[in-house]
């Protein structure tokens, strides 16, 4: 008997472990039926939710937290502060010490309020360098310096003790207040990403107008970086100001001594480019650049003679631009120039803009230049699907332009990815910035301008830009 039920088991398993196995196929089953289910559901619904969500298009008033306009900067003892368009503060260090294996506060700084605290007016907790690795994160520490000579050195070497104190004796100190920058947000140049105006314009225009205006006159513009990395945009913006002096630092090798600053104004932190203090400013900035390019400065024709639409090379371009060019044309009667943004020198980037009455522009770097373009021009921004980032508006703010914003679509009979279907479905544009993989993958889109929503602005203009009425503006 027992032999028999042996058998039995050995050939045929026993009457529990095939009641087991039954409930494990049925739930995988069901699994791979729900999965599937789902698959359907947001393949054919993500398309419809496209074509169904059409963002209004928005002329965008100034950022909601603006204050009465105060132009200019106000230089304070722990931070240099923009208070204009909710404001942005850089900080100010009186003592830093840069090294191999650090960033080193020097002793006691001086104390700074919560406003300028929350505005960016205190040290990163890193700094962006080039080292082994194309970018390497370099600590921001407290601690000891090197002695410096003459007068103010005891003020400059209390604190806490710090290898950097310890091995290092002659160290080179730049006297006096200075500006210093570094390579945040700036890109390591992978295939297909160049240098970003943007970035750079967030360290190079405060320091321009700082020295240019604002009382810091005497300071030079201290940046670890390789003039051959930077865009030439932003080179040729530096030329523009010679007063300016910029001098191109290299990052410490292995026993290199290190380098400091006894009073150091800090570009490193994202401004989320409120970094233009009002009108004045603006206008003063463009008339040095187009007085230098040899642009005539005016305000923005009417009815509209000089339309430009800007493309650019990498990700983010207009992909339906010749329908684009098309409408218009029909539209606002004027002839449409399409140019490829980033091409030739600094004046010649800035001509198309500083000269242009309409502009359509994807979202990206190169709209950095529209704090050139003419007062009064019309300035349409097209986003790529499911990415929407509102910084443009705060660097033009005082430009005294009109802003509209136009949400982007997806290709009429292109096929949707898989991967955008399902970001589209659980994240939408509302969300999809505030998730990495999310906002990377859609910034890295083309941009298709939406036909539709573009003519329904184009019929809403006021006759004066299109039909033939001379109109000054004020």
């Amino acid at each position: 008997m027992p032999a028999a039920d042996g058998r039995m088991s050995r050939s045929l398993g026993s009457p529990m472990a095939r009641y087991s196995k039954r409930p494990r196929r049925s739930n995988l089953r069901l699994c791979l039926l729900a999965c599937l289910a789902a698959s359907l559901v947001i393949y054919f619904f993500s398309a419809w939710l496209v074509a169904f969500l059409r963002s209004p298009l928005r002329r965008t008033p100034p950022p909601t937290d603006c204050a009465p306009e105060r132009d200019g900067f106000s230089v304070e003892q722990g931070a240099v502060c923009n208070r204009d368009c909710a404001g942005v503060c850089f900080p100010r260090v009186r003592g830093l010490c840069i090294s191999r294996e650090r960033v080193t506060i020097c002793g006691e700084q001086p104390p700074i309020s919560d406003w300028v605290a929350a505005a960016g007016g205190v040290m990163p907790s890193e700094m962006l360098f080039t080292r082994e690795r194309p970018r390497t994160k370099v600590p921001v520490v407290r601690g000891e310096c090197p002695p410096m000579q003459g007068e103010g050195a005891s003020a400059l070497q209390k604190g806490g003790q710090s290898e950097l104190a310890q091995g290092e004796s002659n160290a080179r100190w730049i006297r006096g207040t200075q500006f210093l920058t570094d390579l945040k947000q700036l890109p390591v140049g992978k295939e297909g990403v160049g240098p970003n105006p943007h970035h750079e314009a967030e360290k190079v225009i405060p320091a321009v107008l700082l020295n240019q205006r604002y009382g810091l006159g005497n300071s030079t513009l201290y940046w670890f970086a390789d003039p051959s990395t930077i865009s030439a945009f932003t080179l040729g913006l530096l030329e523009a100001f010679p007063g300016l002096g910029v001098e191109y630092l290299r990052f410490p090798e292995e026993g290199d001594p290190p380098i400091c600053f006894e009073d150091a104004v800090v570009f490193s932190g994202i401004t989320s480019a409120r970094y233009m203090p009002g009108k004045a400013a603006n206008d003063w900035l463009r008339d040095e650049v187009l007085g230098h390019c040899g642009i005539e400065a005016r305000r923005a024709s009417r009815p509209v003679q000089d339309v430009v639409l800007l493309r650019r090379e990498n990700s983010r371009s207009i992909a339906n631009y010749l329908s684009v060019e098309v409408m218009l044309a029909r539209s606002l009667r004027a002839p449409v120039r399409t140019i490829i943004s980033g091409q030739g020198d600094f004046c010649q980037q800035v001509r198309p803009v500083a000269e242009a009455d309409f502009l359509i522009t994807p979202h990206g770097s190169q709209n950095t230049g529209f704090v050139f373009a003419r007062p009064g021009a019309v300035v349409l921004e097209v986003f790529p699907l499911y990415y929407y980032i509102d910084f443009f508006r705060n660097y033009i703010h005082a430009a005294s332009l009109e802003h509209y914003e136009m949400w982007g679509t997806w290709g009429s009979g292109r096929r949707m990815p898989w991967l955008m279907r399902l970001y589209g479905v659980l994240l939408g544009w509302e969300y999809c910035y505030a998730v990495t993989p999310c906002m990377n993958y859609s910034k890295g889109q083309s941009v298709y301008v939406d036909l539709e929503q573009l003519e329904w602005l184009l019929k809403r203009l006021p006759r004066s830009y299109k039909n033939g009425y001379n109109v000054t503006l004020d």
